[in-house]
């Protein structure tokens, strides 16, 4: 059985971060990397020959990237993110009354973000941020399974974003992000396992994106 350690992506930061204070003449500008554990949550409704399959139980595995991306603060308490990543592969199954279907193809997504993030800090502790965005996540590639000429569009939808950051220097900080993606799109393919009848699906992606981040801070020279 495998085990689950992204628990521990919000763990370690606690070790390392004290509460940020204003240093010299900072730029708005912001760069950041990290490890990014995703846990894949979809949904989807399948129609082979377009006809829907009562019930919408499909699964996929956690994966593991990287993440990297950029923060412009706009005033003291709002700051745009832009977030990207590495694609990571997953395969995507079946169950309930396709489950005999198996692996019905493999997908790698590289999920981004763009959000808007207000801080809310309290006297003695470390800074607190959260806020909406935007999700697009590319599909930059697809593999046969069950189902061949496996194909699947680009994702779009919300995402909800928070975490806490504290500077582990003057010019960088170490946090822990957490990000909630809603995204829709759909796929289509011939399932092999009912005669290679034409086969469609409606998928749901809502991902859970927790990252452990590295930032370094630009000046004003």
């Amino acid at each position: 059985m495998r085990k689950d350690y992204g628990w521990a992506f919000f763990a370690l930061p606690a070790i390392f971060l004290t509460p940020t204070s204003t240093k010299g003449e900072e730029s708005r500008w912001s760069v950041f990397g990290g490890a990014a554990h995703i846990r894949l949550i979809p949904d989807a409704k399948a129609y082979p020959n377009g006809s829907a399959v009562p019930d919408r139980n499909t699964t996929a595995s956690s994966n593991n990237s990287i993440s990297f991306g950029v923060n412009y603060d706009s005033d003291p308490y709002w700051t745009a993110r832009l977030a990207l990543g590495f694609p990571p592969m997953t395969p995507l199954r079946r169950t309930g009354k396709l489950a005999e279907a198996g692996i019905l193809g493999e997908v790698s997504y590289g999920p981004a973000a763009l959000s808007v993030t207000r801080y809310q800090t309290k006297p003695g502790g470390l800074p607190q941020y959260a806020g909406p965005g935007t999700n697009y996540t590319l599909i930059t590639d697809t593999k046969d399974g069950s189902i061949a000429d496996f194909k699947v569009d680009d994702a779009y939808g919300s995402v909800l974003q928070a975490g806490i950051e504290g500077e582990t220097g003057r010019e960088y900080s170490l946090f822990p992000d957490v990000k909630k993606v809603y995204a829709e799109t759909s796929a289509t393919g011939s399932l092999q396992a009912m005669g290679d009848a034409n086969a469609s699906a409606d998928i749901q992606f809502v991902p859970l994106i927790m990252i452990l981040r590295a930032s370094k801070r630009f000046w004003v020279l």
